[in-house]
Protein backbone atom coordinates (compact mmCIF):
# COMPACT_ATOMS: atom_id res chain seq x y z
CA UNK A 1 0.00 0.00 0.00
CA UNK A 2 1.53 3.56 -1.02
CA UNK A 3 2.31 5.78 2.01
CA UNK A 4 3.64 8.71 -0.43
CA UNK A 5 1.88 12.21 0.32
CA UNK A 6 -0.82 12.40 -2.56
CA UNK A 7 0.18 15.26 -4.91
CA UNK A 8 -1.48 18.41 -4.31
CA UNK A 9 -3.81 19.00 -7.57
CA UNK A 10 -3.89 22.81 -7.53
CA UNK A 11 -7.05 22.50 -10.87
CA UNK A 12 -9.45 21.66 -7.69
CA UNK A 13 -8.87 24.59 -6.16
CA UNK A 14 -10.32 26.16 -9.20
CA UNK A 15 -13.83 24.01 -8.78
CA UNK A 16 -13.72 24.92 -5.19
CA UNK A 17 -13.51 28.75 -6.46
CA UNK A 18 -16.60 27.72 -8.45
CA UNK A 19 -18.62 26.01 -5.61
CA UNK A 20 -17.68 29.56 -3.39
CA UNK A 21 -18.82 31.94 -6.38
CA UNK A 22 -22.35 29.80 -7.00
CA UNK A 23 -23.45 30.10 -3.32
CA UNK A 24 -22.20 33.89 -3.02
CA UNK A 25 -24.38 34.87 -5.80
CA UNK A 26 -26.81 32.84 -5.18
CA UNK A 27 -27.12 34.42 -1.57
CA UNK A 28 -27.03 37.68 -2.95
CA UNK A 29 -29.93 37.46 -5.35
CA UNK A 30 -31.85 37.39 -2.40
CA UNK A 31 -32.27 41.46 -2.41
CA UNK A 32 -32.89 41.31 -5.90
CA UNK A 33 -35.40 43.85 -6.37
CA UNK A 34 -38.96 43.16 -8.53
CA UNK A 35 -37.83 44.46 -12.06
CA UNK A 36 -37.05 43.55 -15.82
CA UNK A 37 -37.91 39.86 -17.18
CA UNK A 38 -34.21 39.83 -17.64
CA UNK A 39 -33.91 40.63 -14.26
CA UNK A 40 -36.26 37.86 -12.94
CA UNK A 41 -34.34 35.26 -15.16
CA UNK A 42 -31.14 36.18 -14.19
CA UNK A 43 -32.38 35.66 -10.52
CA UNK A 44 -33.95 32.51 -11.52
CA UNK A 45 -30.92 31.26 -12.60
CA UNK A 46 -28.30 32.56 -9.64
CA UNK A 47 -31.14 30.96 -7.60
CA UNK A 48 -29.56 27.41 -8.80
CA UNK A 49 -26.37 28.24 -7.18
CA UNK A 50 -27.02 26.24 -3.97
CA UNK A 51 -25.68 23.73 -6.11
CA UNK A 52 -21.94 25.07 -5.16
CA UNK A 53 -22.93 23.03 -1.76
CA UNK A 54 -23.33 19.87 -3.62
CA UNK A 55 -19.80 20.76 -5.14
CA UNK A 56 -18.11 21.16 -1.70
CA UNK A 57 -19.38 18.36 -0.51
CA UNK A 58 -17.89 15.87 -3.39
CA UNK A 59 -15.15 17.62 -3.35
CA UNK A 60 -14.45 17.21 0.49
CA UNK A 61 -15.18 13.34 0.16
CA UNK A 62 -12.88 13.35 -2.37
CA UNK A 63 -9.90 15.02 -0.40
CA UNK A 64 -10.50 14.26 2.76
CA UNK A 65 -11.05 10.26 1.98
CA UNK A 66 -7.35 10.69 -0.10
CA UNK A 67 -5.72 12.10 2.76
CA UNK A 68 -7.50 9.28 4.58
CA UNK A 69 -5.96 6.62 2.61
CA UNK A 70 -2.03 8.13 2.22
CA UNK A 71 -1.99 8.36 6.15
CA UNK A 72 -3.31 5.16 6.98
CA UNK A 73 -0.11 2.85 7.00
CA UNK A 74 1.29 6.03 9.25
CA UNK A 75 1.44 6.57 13.31
CA UNK A 76 -1.41 8.07 14.93
CA UNK A 77 -3.58 7.92 12.57
CA UNK A 78 -7.16 9.39 14.35
CA UNK A 79 -4.65 11.78 16.18
CA UNK A 80 -3.30 13.32 13.09
CA UNK A 81 -6.52 13.62 11.31
CA UNK A 82 -9.07 14.97 13.98
CA UNK A 83 -6.06 17.45 15.24
CA UNK A 84 -5.60 19.16 11.11
CA UNK A 85 -9.25 19.17 10.54
CA UNK A 86 -9.88 21.37 13.94
CA UNK A 87 -7.01 23.67 13.08
CA UNK A 88 -8.82 24.34 9.75
CA UNK A 89 -12.04 24.62 10.30
CA UNK A 90 -12.86 25.46 14.06
CA UNK A 91 -11.07 28.88 14.80
CA UNK A 92 -12.61 30.64 12.29
CA UNK A 93 -16.10 28.82 12.88
CA UNK A 94 -15.89 29.51 16.56
CA UNK A 95 -14.52 32.82 16.38
CA UNK A 96 -17.26 34.01 13.91
CA UNK A 97 -19.96 32.54 16.83
CA UNK A 98 -17.74 34.46 19.52
CA UNK A 99 -18.47 37.86 17.49
CA UNK A 100 -22.16 36.70 16.64
CA UNK A 101 -23.21 35.93 20.20
CA UNK A 102 -20.98 37.78 22.66
CA UNK A 103 -19.56 40.72 21.16
CA UNK A 104 -22.78 41.96 18.82
CA UNK A 105 -25.30 41.75 21.85
CA UNK A 106 -22.63 44.63 23.67
CA UNK A 107 -23.40 46.82 20.82
CA UNK A 108 -26.43 45.60 19.68
CA UNK A 109 -28.89 43.58 21.44
CA UNK A 110 -31.78 43.16 19.05
CA UNK A 111 -29.17 41.89 16.69
CA UNK A 112 -29.39 38.47 17.77
CA UNK A 113 -31.79 38.42 20.55
CA UNK A 114 -33.88 35.66 18.75
CA UNK A 115 -30.96 33.78 17.62
CA UNK A 116 -29.58 33.68 21.00
CA UNK A 117 -31.94 30.59 22.74
CA UNK A 118 -30.92 28.42 20.05
CA UNK A 119 -27.08 29.12 19.45
CA UNK A 120 -26.62 25.47 21.19
CA UNK A 121 -27.65 24.33 17.49
CA UNK A 122 -24.76 26.58 16.51
CA UNK A 123 -21.82 25.94 18.98
CA UNK A 124 -22.12 21.77 19.17
CA UNK A 125 -22.58 21.92 14.86
CA UNK A 126 -25.97 20.80 14.88
CA UNK A 127 -27.32 23.76 12.53
CA UNK A 128 -28.65 21.19 10.22
CA UNK A 129 -30.91 19.66 12.21
CA UNK A 130 -31.99 22.81 13.86
CA UNK A 131 -32.97 23.91 10.27
CA UNK A 132 -35.12 20.34 9.95
CA UNK A 133 -37.14 21.01 13.16
CA UNK A 134 -37.65 24.67 12.69
CA UNK A 135 -35.05 26.27 15.10
CA UNK A 136 -34.56 29.78 13.87
CA UNK A 137 -31.16 30.82 13.09
CA UNK A 138 -31.51 33.54 11.28
CA UNK A 139 -33.68 37.62 11.63
CA UNK A 140 -33.74 40.45 9.55
CA UNK A 141 -29.91 41.32 10.79
CA UNK A 142 -27.85 37.97 10.55
CA UNK A 143 -28.50 34.22 9.30
CA UNK A 144 -26.66 31.39 10.18
CA UNK A 145 -28.40 29.03 8.27
CA UNK A 146 -25.65 28.44 5.53
CA UNK A 147 -23.84 26.52 8.36
CA UNK A 148 -25.68 23.68 8.52
CA UNK A 149 -23.75 22.42 5.48
CA UNK A 150 -20.38 22.67 7.67
CA UNK A 151 -22.47 20.57 10.21
CA UNK A 152 -22.89 17.93 7.30
CA UNK A 153 -19.25 17.56 7.20
CA UNK A 154 -18.15 17.59 10.38
CA UNK A 155 -20.47 14.56 11.13
CA UNK A 156 -19.04 12.71 8.36
CA UNK A 157 -15.32 13.39 9.40
CA UNK A 158 -16.14 12.33 12.90
CA UNK A 159 -16.74 8.71 11.58
CA UNK A 160 -15.78 8.40 8.37
CA UNK A 161 -12.21 7.82 9.17
CA UNK A 162 -13.34 5.02 11.19
CA UNK A 163 -14.78 3.62 8.02
CA UNK A 164 -11.24 4.13 5.92
CA UNK A 165 -9.12 2.63 8.55
CA UNK A 166 -11.21 -0.64 9.45
CA UNK A 167 -11.93 -1.48 5.44
CA UNK A 168 -9.75 -1.89 2.79
CA UNK A 169 -10.00 -2.09 -0.79
CA UNK A 170 -13.77 -4.00 -2.08
CA UNK A 171 -15.23 -3.29 1.38
CA UNK A 172 -14.36 0.15 1.62
CA UNK A 173 -16.30 0.01 -1.95
CA UNK A 174 -19.49 -1.39 -0.74
CA UNK A 175 -19.01 0.82 2.70
CA UNK A 176 -19.82 3.79 0.04
CA UNK A 177 -22.54 2.12 -1.75
CA UNK A 178 -24.51 1.28 1.43
CA UNK A 179 -23.81 4.59 2.72
CA UNK A 180 -25.56 6.17 -0.66
CA UNK A 181 -28.68 3.44 -0.61
CA UNK A 182 -28.65 4.79 3.20
CA UNK A 183 -28.86 7.97 2.36
CA UNK A 184 -31.84 7.39 -0.35
CA UNK A 185 -33.40 5.46 2.04
CA UNK A 186 -33.57 8.01 4.50
CA UNK A 187 -34.85 10.69 2.54
CA UNK A 188 -38.30 8.44 2.87
CA UNK A 189 -38.41 8.09 6.27
CA UNK A 190 -38.53 12.00 7.52
CA UNK A 191 -40.78 12.34 10.43
CA UNK A 192 -43.80 14.20 10.46
CA UNK A 193 -42.69 16.98 13.25
CA UNK A 194 -39.82 17.67 10.92
CA UNK A 195 -39.96 20.78 8.44
CA UNK A 196 -40.45 19.66 4.94
CA UNK A 197 -37.05 20.79 3.82
CA UNK A 198 -35.45 18.73 6.31
CA UNK A 199 -34.19 16.01 3.81
CA UNK A 200 -31.84 19.21 2.51
CA UNK A 201 -29.93 19.27 5.48
CA UNK A 202 -29.78 16.58 7.87
CA UNK A 203 -26.47 14.47 7.75
CA UNK A 204 -28.18 11.35 6.80
CA UNK A 205 -30.02 12.51 4.14
CA UNK A 206 -27.06 14.18 2.49
CA UNK A 207 -24.34 12.09 2.25
CA UNK A 208 -24.57 11.68 -1.72
CA UNK A 209 -22.01 14.14 -2.83
CA UNK A 210 -19.48 12.91 0.20
CA UNK A 211 -19.97 9.22 -0.12
CA UNK A 212 -19.43 9.57 -3.88
CA UNK A 213 -16.01 11.92 -3.81
CA UNK A 214 -14.79 9.41 -1.27
CA UNK A 215 -15.96 6.70 -3.79
CA UNK A 216 -13.91 8.46 -6.21
CA UNK A 217 -10.74 9.02 -4.33
CA UNK A 218 -10.86 5.11 -3.44
CA UNK A 219 -11.24 4.37 -7.07
CA UNK A 220 -7.87 6.41 -7.71
CA UNK A 221 -5.97 4.66 -4.89
CA UNK A 222 -6.78 1.35 -5.77
CA UNK A 223 -5.98 1.88 -9.47
CA UNK A 224 -3.02 4.58 -9.48
CA UNK A 225 -5.37 7.16 -11.19
CA UNK A 226 -8.39 8.38 -12.70
CA UNK A 227 -7.49 7.69 -16.38
CA UNK A 228 -9.94 4.64 -17.08
CA UNK A 229 -12.93 6.94 -15.56
CA UNK A 230 -12.62 9.79 -18.20
CA UNK A 231 -14.82 8.27 -20.47
CA UNK A 232 -17.07 7.16 -18.52
CA UNK A 233 -17.10 10.78 -16.93
CA UNK A 234 -18.89 11.89 -19.88
CA UNK A 235 -21.76 9.20 -20.22
CA UNK A 236 -22.72 9.34 -16.44
CA UNK A 237 -23.16 13.23 -16.73
CA UNK A 238 -25.47 12.60 -20.06
CA UNK A 239 -27.18 9.71 -18.13
CA UNK A 240 -27.75 12.28 -15.67
CA UNK A 241 -28.87 14.88 -17.21
CA UNK A 242 -31.75 13.09 -19.30
CA UNK A 243 -32.98 10.41 -16.69
CA UNK A 244 -33.03 13.78 -13.62
CA UNK A 245 -35.01 16.47 -16.78
CA UNK A 246 -36.88 13.43 -18.14
CA UNK A 247 -38.20 11.58 -15.37
CA UNK A 248 -38.18 14.79 -12.51
CA UNK A 249 -41.88 14.85 -12.13
CA UNK A 250 -42.49 11.18 -10.73
CA UNK A 251 -43.59 11.63 -6.85
CA UNK A 252 -41.11 8.62 -5.86
CA UNK A 253 -38.14 10.96 -7.84
CA UNK A 254 -39.26 13.72 -5.72
CA UNK A 255 -39.56 11.97 -2.19
CA UNK A 256 -35.96 10.02 -2.62
CA UNK A 257 -35.03 13.61 -3.86
CA UNK A 258 -32.71 12.20 -6.33
CA UNK A 259 -31.00 15.40 -7.46
CA UNK A 260 -28.94 15.25 -4.98
CA UNK A 261 -27.43 12.35 -6.43
CA UNK A 262 -27.15 13.10 -9.71
CA UNK A 263 -25.48 16.93 -9.19
CA UNK A 264 -23.24 14.70 -6.92
CA UNK A 265 -22.70 12.22 -10.05
CA UNK A 266 -22.32 15.36 -12.38
CA UNK A 267 -19.86 17.08 -9.97
CA UNK A 268 -17.86 13.74 -9.83
CA UNK A 269 -17.93 13.32 -13.33
CA UNK A 270 -16.08 17.07 -13.81
CA UNK A 271 -13.42 16.07 -11.13
CA UNK A 272 -12.54 12.88 -13.02
CA UNK A 273 -12.41 15.33 -15.85
CA UNK A 274 -10.35 17.74 -15.06
CA UNK A 275 -8.11 15.47 -13.42
CA UNK A 276 -7.16 13.40 -16.41
CA UNK A 277 -7.26 15.97 -19.00
CA UNK A 278 -4.83 18.44 -17.35
CA UNK A 279 -4.71 20.04 -20.46
CA UNK A 280 -8.21 21.12 -21.93
CA UNK A 281 -9.76 24.27 -21.95
CA UNK A 282 -12.18 23.64 -18.77
CA UNK A 283 -8.78 22.53 -16.80
CA UNK A 284 -7.19 25.79 -17.97
CA UNK A 285 -10.22 27.71 -16.68
CA UNK A 286 -10.05 25.92 -12.92
CA UNK A 287 -6.50 26.38 -12.73
CA UNK A 288 -6.42 30.23 -13.59
CA UNK A 289 -5.37 32.68 -10.43
CA UNK A 290 -8.52 33.89 -10.62
CA UNK A 291 -10.36 30.55 -9.91
CA UNK A 292 -7.37 29.44 -7.76
CA UNK A 293 -7.32 32.58 -5.50
CA UNK A 294 -11.19 31.99 -4.76
CA UNK A 295 -10.56 28.30 -4.02
CA UNK A 296 -8.10 29.22 -1.51
CA UNK A 297 -9.86 31.57 0.33
CA UNK A 298 -13.59 29.91 0.08
CA UNK A 299 -13.59 29.16 3.58
CA UNK A 300 -13.60 32.27 5.12
CA UNK A 301 -15.88 33.49 2.28
CA UNK A 302 -18.75 30.90 3.21
CA UNK A 303 -18.42 31.77 6.90
CA UNK A 304 -18.62 35.59 6.86
CA UNK A 305 -20.45 36.20 3.22
CA UNK A 306 -23.77 36.24 5.24
CA UNK A 307 -22.58 39.02 7.95
CA UNK A 308 -21.51 41.50 5.02
CA UNK A 309 -24.65 40.82 2.44
CA UNK A 310 -27.50 41.24 5.88
CA UNK A 311 -25.65 44.54 6.99
CA UNK A 312 -25.63 45.97 3.86
CA UNK A 313 -29.19 45.16 3.00
CA UNK A 314 -30.12 46.95 6.01
CA UNK A 315 -27.81 50.41 5.10
CA UNK A 316 -27.86 50.19 1.35
CA UNK A 317 -29.48 53.19 -0.48
CA UNK A 318 -31.48 51.19 -2.70
CA UNK A 319 -34.21 54.06 -3.93
CA UNK A 320 -31.16 56.50 -4.11
CA UNK A 321 -29.04 54.61 -6.20
CA UNK A 322 -32.23 52.97 -8.33
CA UNK A 323 -32.67 57.02 -9.15
CA UNK A 324 -29.32 57.33 -9.94
CA UNK A 325 -29.04 54.43 -12.24
CA UNK A 326 -32.10 54.47 -13.47
CA UNK A 327 -32.92 50.83 -13.30
CA UNK A 328 -33.60 48.33 -9.80
CA UNK A 329 -31.41 45.68 -11.45
CA UNK A 330 -28.54 48.30 -12.18
CA UNK A 331 -28.78 49.25 -8.53
CA UNK A 332 -28.71 45.47 -7.49
CA UNK A 333 -25.38 44.94 -9.49
CA UNK A 334 -23.75 47.35 -7.40
CA UNK A 335 -24.82 45.80 -4.14
CA UNK A 336 -23.89 42.66 -4.85
CA UNK A 337 -20.32 43.62 -5.93
CA UNK A 338 -20.21 45.50 -3.24
CA UNK A 339 -21.21 42.20 -1.12
CA UNK A 340 -18.73 40.41 -2.68
CA UNK A 341 -15.69 43.12 -2.52
CA UNK A 342 -16.44 43.10 1.64
CA UNK A 343 -16.66 39.41 1.52
CA UNK A 344 -13.25 39.21 -0.32
CA UNK A 345 -11.77 41.92 1.87
CA UNK A 346 -13.12 39.91 5.08
CA UNK A 347 -11.69 36.54 4.11
CA UNK A 348 -8.22 37.67 3.34
CA UNK A 349 -8.13 39.59 6.65
CA UNK A 350 -9.18 36.33 8.53
CA UNK A 351 -6.80 34.17 6.36
CA UNK A 352 -4.09 36.55 7.36
CA UNK A 353 -4.61 37.54 11.13
CA UNK A 354 -6.06 34.23 11.85
CA UNK A 355 -6.41 31.04 9.85
CA UNK A 356 -2.74 30.43 8.50
CA UNK A 357 -1.35 31.15 12.16
CA UNK A 358 -3.16 27.88 12.73
CA UNK A 359 -2.87 25.84 10.07
CA UNK A 360 0.93 26.40 10.31
CA UNK A 361 0.07 23.96 13.39
CA UNK A 362 -0.94 21.14 11.30
CA UNK A 363 2.61 20.23 9.93
CA UNK A 364 3.50 19.20 13.66
CA UNK A 365 0.89 16.55 13.28
CA UNK A 366 2.59 14.30 10.78
CA UNK A 367 3.78 16.68 8.24
CA UNK A 368 3.57 13.53 5.32
CA UNK A 369 -0.23 13.72 5.68
CA UNK A 370 -1.21 16.58 3.08
CA UNK A 371 -3.63 19.53 4.08
CA UNK A 372 -7.20 19.78 2.46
Amino acid sequence: MATQKPEHISVLDGIRGLAILLVLLCHFSYAMPEGTALGQHLKTLLGYGWVGVDLFFVLSGFLITRNLLAAKPLPHFFRNFYLRRTLRICPLYFFSLFILFVICPVISPQCVAELRPHQGWLWFYCANYGLAYNVPLENEYCSTTHFWSLAVEEHYYLLWPLFVFLLSGSRLVWACTLLLLSTLGARLMIPADMSQLAGNFMTQCRLDGLVLGSLLAVYEHRHSGLQRLRGSAFWATTVCMVFGFTLRNLAILQGLQIKFTLLALVFSALIVFVISSPNSALSTFFSSRAMRFFGKYSYAQYVIHYLFFNSLVLIYPWETMTNALHSSFASWLVFAAGCLCFTIIGSLISWHLLEKHFLSLKSRFSPNQPSA
